[in-house]
């Protein structure tokens, strides 16, 4: 997924959430409460955003872990800050949610966060 297609699926997703909001007094709100969660506060943003990271991966959301890996990005969140927060996912969920491990590697690089991985000795 390139940057563009990061970029298209956040639009995609505020579009859909005002179509929902604007049926859904209960959704509405349960989404203020979600954003107030992820501010600023005794934990940092970054933090809040890398445990979003870990639980996206962990409980197999496709789209939790686009935006949340966005969001680490965009809070200043480190390669090695990401890889252990989805390291952690694993160790917790267990193999199940390997996919979601490549899924946050593949919006990583396609972030420019992380170089595409060097062929091994002998490959191509």
């Amino acid at each position: 997924m390139s940057r563009e297609s990061h970029d298209a699926f956040h639009q995609w997703r505020k579009e859909l959430n005002e179509l929902m909001f604007s049926h859904s007094p209960f959704l509405k709100q349960f989404n203020q409460i979600d954003s107030k969660t992820y501010l600023g506060g005794a934990i940092p943003v970054k933090y809040k955003e890398l445990m979003g990271l870990s639980l996206a991966v962990g409980s197999r959301c496709d789209q939790c872990v686009r935006y949340h890996t966005k969001m680490c990005v965009e809070t200043g969140a480190s390669l090695q800050e990401m890889v252990e927060a989805i390291d952690i996912a694993i160790i917790t969920a267990g193999s199940w949610s390997f996919p979601q491990a490549r899924l946050a590697f593949e919006c990583m690089r396609d972030l420019g966060v992380v170089p595409p991985a060097a062929a091994p000795d002998g490959e191509r």
